[in-house]
């Protein structure tokens, strides 16, 4: 059985490389929440650079539930 914490926090490494210069380091779970908004903000890819992080957040959220979920129906 997979440890669907660590693989939620996997997809959101994988995500984050869509939308920021620098993909969440591994350890990013245990971040305040001041840190991470400053990594996203700090590491916004250009196109994303004067978001705001709870937006750019939300972005790498629904990427990495969208990928979840498309490799989930397409490798069984």
């Amino acid at each position: 059985m997979k440890d669907t914490n660590t693989q939620n926090n996997l997809d959101l490494i994988w995500a984050s490389g869509f939308y920021l210069t620098e993909d969440l380091p591994k350890n990013f779970g245990k971040w305040s929440e001041k840190k991470l908004n400053k990594f996203l903000v700090d590491h916004a890819w250009q196109p994303f650079e004067y978001y705001e992080a709870d937006y750019i957040w939300e972005q790498i959220e629904r990427l990495a539930d969208q990928g979840r979920t498309y490799f989930e129906r397409n490798t069984k």
